[in-house]
C-alpha cells in the first residue's frame, strides 16, 4: 500500500516539476526572442501555449500552478511597474 502512495507522490512530483520546466522555458524563449532579436512581443504570447500544453497533458492542478508561475513572471519580470499607494491629485 505505502508502495503506490509512493508512486503517486513521485509521480505528483514530476508533474510539477515539468510545469516549473515548461513555463520557465516559456519565458526564455520570450527573453531570447526579445534580447537577441528585437521581437516585442505581447506579455503572454510565449506562456499560452505552454500553460495549455501542461493542462492537456498533466491536468487541472498543473494548469492553475503554470497560470500561476506564468503571471507572477509577467507581473515580476517583464511589465513595468506601476507602484502601489494613492495617488494624490
Amino acid at each position: 500500500m505505502s508502495g503506490t502512495r509512493q508512486s503517486k507522490t513521485v509521480h505528483r512530483l514530476f508533474d510539477l516539476g515539468v510545469t516549473v520546466a515548461v513555463v520557465a522555458a516559456a519565458y526564455l524563449i520570450r527573453q531570447g526572442l526579445d534580447v537577441r532579436f528585437g521581437i516585442v512581443l505581447p506579455a503572454f504570447f510565449t506562456f499560452y501555449p505552454a500553460i495549455m500544453v501542461v493542462a492537456v497533458i498533466y491536468g487541472l492542478w498543473p494548469g492553475l500552478l503554470a497560470t500561476a508561475l506564468s503571471a507572477l513572471l509577467i507581473d515580476y519580470f517583464i511589465l513595468k511597474p506601476l507602484g502601489f499607494g494613492i495617488v494624490s491629485a
